[in-house]
């Protein structure tokens, strides 16, 4: 059963006109599929209202459906699509995904942090003794033989 039909008399005739999304629920596909599969490939044509908005006419869509309207619904192909809601835990997935994966590039530069550290206070110590060695006075044979100073 048509819903949602609009009348327009601009010949003297009344039209019915359905929204692109209505024309969609009538034959019992989504927009999408509609837009993609009769619209862009010229097989049902859309007219504009006098505010630029796209319209459907009935006939149209008998012509094109022949008499798969609501009501009288026979097959018609199943759009192959993911839903919202599949959609959005599939993105979760993947932001879950690249989560993990950066959790991992962290604990990685930590343990080089710590390794760099450790390399850091090593080179400070051998710098440290050999500072050491090179200020302390070198005793003589005499200081050294006798422990004088």
């Amino acid at each position: 059963m048509i819903t949602s039909i609009s009348y327009h008399d601009m010949t003297g005739v009344n039209m019915a006109r359905l929204s692109i999304s209505e024309a969609a629920r009538q034959v019992g596909i989504s927009r999408q599929y509609l837009h993609k599969k009769y619209i862009s490939t010229g097989k049902l044509s859309v007219n504009k209202d006098e505010n630029d908005k796209p319209y459907v006419d009935t006939a149209e869509l008998l012509r094109v459906f022949e008499g798969r309207l609501a009501g009288q619904r026979q097959e018609v192909p199943v759009v192959a699509s993911i839903s919202y809601h599949e959609m959005t835990v599939e993105k979760d997935r993947q932001v879950l995904s690249q989560l993990q994966d950066y959790r991992e590039q962290l604990a990685k530069a930590e343990d080089r942090e710590k390794w760099l550290r450790g390399q850091v206070e090593s080179l400070t110590a051998t710098v440290k003794l050999l500072q050491q060695a090179a200020t302390s006075t070198k005793r003589s044979f005499w200081s050294r033989l006798t422990g004088r100073g």
